[in-house]
């Protein structure tokens, strides 16, 4: 006999896992819909999961004594042992019988997360749909982490149904949890819900059919501002539906495509997608398989694109990469909105690099530069115009520092005329540039200290 589990219901009565399929006590949704923004009142006032369950099996497990991994609370996190642990505090615990009873009855959340992350597993599995979203709004607000569960399609089936249930926007994280085609389709068709604002499906073999499928979803929906495709089998096909969806897509800001694979001819379907897109502002792209070329051409829309602050970008290790950095070299000339920058500079050439430093003089946004310089020496050439990429990058820390004070200075009553934070930018970048050699820093320092004109 299963043990008794008490939920709010219609009647207030509570009831047991053997009659809570019942007519007379399961919960019914109303035969017209309740309006979002009410429902999540609904569920932020209850006090209890919602009883909506179905016929369900508690777990046999019950609580033992302390966890193994308890033992090792000392251990650096740094060490190799620390990210074994680490890895192993992620794997969901198995769900114990008082666990989800405490839930259930008491609405006692677990504090662990991976006591947490097998509570969730576990309502999801039973298809306890308000329960579990129930879970979120009282315990971790808009996000579910569900990576390396072994979902599977069948997993990613209930996923799918439970997020056109939810009255809110979701972050959900799915890596690593043997989903293919068929439920990257089923994910596909929920996103037109609207629900997701996040969504990271990495290291899922979703191939082509999986990410083509994805991406027709993507193309109807307007909510997703984050997708982590890193590693999904995804070559040309699958490459040029996800620049077909960077092209048209209203909110999405970070794409992470690691891992996959393109050649050329999609290189540039994706170069002219990144180019027109305003949304993105991060794109993480490390593709192992991809030719200098390919990734130049991407490389080369830094022209054009006005919206991308951070570019993390990359080929195969043991491969030269000349042409990207020149085509980076060259967007940066005109580019004034990237902040963030990670190149494989140690694929580079002594005259790519120096392109890039040239380039880096002219250019007052950049915030961040890594430049993975790890196959030369600090005392070679290469080194030396290493540091002093790094020390314009710092400088143009001091050049928003003084357009920040260009700008607070003219909201003083003592000037006519207020100077918008991009316009005091723009002044300070071009003192910059003009005054000559160390006098760039004391200009800035000027500015900084200066007080009202009067």
């Amino acid at each position: 006999m299963s043990d008794p589990v008490r939920s709010i219901c219609p009647t207030g009565y509570p009831v047991s896992v053997s009659d809570a399929s019942s007519s007379s006590s399961s919960l019914r949704l109303p035969s017209t819909p309740v309006p979002p923004d009410i429902r999540l009142q609904q569920l932020r006032d209850s006090a209890l999961p919602p009883c909506d369950h179905h016929e369900f099996t508690l777990p046999e497990t019950s609580a033992g004594g302390p966890h193994w991994l308890e033992r090792y609370h000392d251990v650096p996190a740094s060490s190799y042992l620390g990210h074994l642990i680490y890895m192993a505090k992620q794997a969901p615990k198995t769900v114990t019988r008082e666990l989800v009873l405490g839930f259930l009855n008491d609405g006692h959340r677990p504090v662990l997360a991976r006591e947490y992350k097998g509570l969730a597993l576990f309502l999801l599995s039973n298809r306890l749909f308000g329960a579990l979203t129930w879970l979120l709004v009282h315990s971790a607000p808009d996000t579910l982490v569900l990576d390396n569960c072994k979902l599977g399609n069948g997993g990613a089936a209930k996923i799918a149904e439970w997020l056109t249930t939810i009255p809110f926007k979701v972050r959900v994280d799915l890596r690593d949890n043997e989903i293919g085609p068929p439920g990257a389709g089923l994910l596909a068709s929920a996103l037109a819900a609207n629900t997701v604002v996040d969504l990271n499906l990495g290291f899922n073999p979703l191939e082509e059919e999986g990410v083509q499928a994805l991406c027709k979803g993507l193309l109807e929906n307007t909510s997703v501002l984050s997708l982590d495709l890193r590693h999904v089998g995804a070559r040309s096909a699958g490459m040029t539906a996800i620049a077909y969806v960077l092209d048209s897509h209203p909110s999405l800001s970070m794409l992470c495509v690691d891992s996959n694979a393109f050649d050329d001819a999609t290189a540039a379907v994706f170069s002219v997608a990144l180019g027109r897109s305003k949304n993105l502002a991060e794109l993480q792209i490390h593709l192992f398989d991809a030719s200098d070329h390919a990734l130049s051409l991407v490389g080369a829309a830094l022209k054009v694109n006005i919206g991308l602050k951070s570019l993390s970008i990359s080929g195969a290790l043991d491969e030269p990469y000349d042409l990207l950095g020149h085509a980076v070299a060259d967007g940066l000339v005109s580019n004034q909105t990237l902040t963030d920058l990670d190149l494989p500079a140690d694929s580079m050439s002594a005259a790519g690099l120096k392109s890039l430093a040239t380039a880096v003089e002219s250019n007052t946004a950049l915030r961040r530069i890594r430049l993975n310089l790890g196959g030369y020496e600090k005392t070679s050439e290469t080194g030396a115009v290493d540091r002093r990429i790094r020390d314009k990058v710092k400088a143009n820390g001091l050049i928003e520092a003084a357009g920040q004070a260009l700008s607070d200075l003219s909201k003083m009553p003592e000037w006519p005329v207020q100077v918008p934070d991009e316009v005091g930018q723009s002044i300070a970048g071009f003192i910059a540039r003009i005054a000559a050699g160390d006098r760039k820093k004391e200009a800035m320092r000027a500015i900084v200290r200066a007080g009202p004109l009067v």
